[in-house]
Formats: structure tokens, C-alpha cells, sequence
């Protein structure tokens, strides 16, 4: 996971941000259960940052946007607590159905 500060003219989706400091987190997470997280994840919003949700291959990437750092570090608790929820989801049903 790595996160960093960015300086762009417009915002995510091509928002004006009018130069001001957005702040960016970006989680790539590579796992045989990526096809589960992404399905699960895909469709979450956080009310106070702009979200993007991919897949490619085993990775998923999460990339958060916000302009301030307190909903920035809301929104990626939030998601981190998701996926969380369903890794240990799958452990439970996978030990049920062994």
C-alpha cells in the first residue's frame, strides 16, 4: 500500500479542485480471492472522497481521493474494514465446507 499527496488542477473525474493539495491513497492487494473482494467492494462509496475499484488479474487496486486527510483516512479505514470482512468471510466458509 503506499499513499502520497498530489497537486492537480482538476479532481477525480474531472472535477475542478482549483490546485488545491488532493490527498491520495492507493491499495493494490494481490490475492486468489481478488474476484470476491473486487465484487464485494466494487459498488461501496465514501461519502467525502471519490473512489475508483479495479481488477486486473489477481490484483484489485482501491485509489482514494480526497481533499483533506480525516476523510481520507475515513474512507480507507472503511474499505480496509471490507475487505477484512470478506477475507474472513471466505475463511469460515471455505472451514465449513471442508
Amino acid at each position: 500500500m503506499r499513499g502520497q499527496d498530489i497537486l492537480q488542477g482538476k479532481g477525480h473525474g474531472g472535477q475542478e479542485n482549483k490546485g488545491e493539495v488532493m490527498h491520495r491513497v492507493l491499495i493494490s492487494i494481490e490475492s486468489r480471492k481478488s474476484d470476491v473482494i473486487y465484487n464485494s467492494i466494487k459498488q461501496e462509496a465514501a461519502p467525502r472522497a471519490n473512489v475508483n475499484v479495479s481488477k486486473k488479474g489477481d490484483v484489485v487496486e482501491i485509489e482514494i481521493l480526497s481533499e483533506n486527510a480525516s476523510n481520507l483516512r475515513a474512507a480507507l479505514n472503511s474499505f480496509l474494514k471490507w475487505i477484512d470482512m470478506v477475507d474472513r468471510i471466505g475463511d469460515v466458509l471455505n472451514s465449513e465446507s471442508m
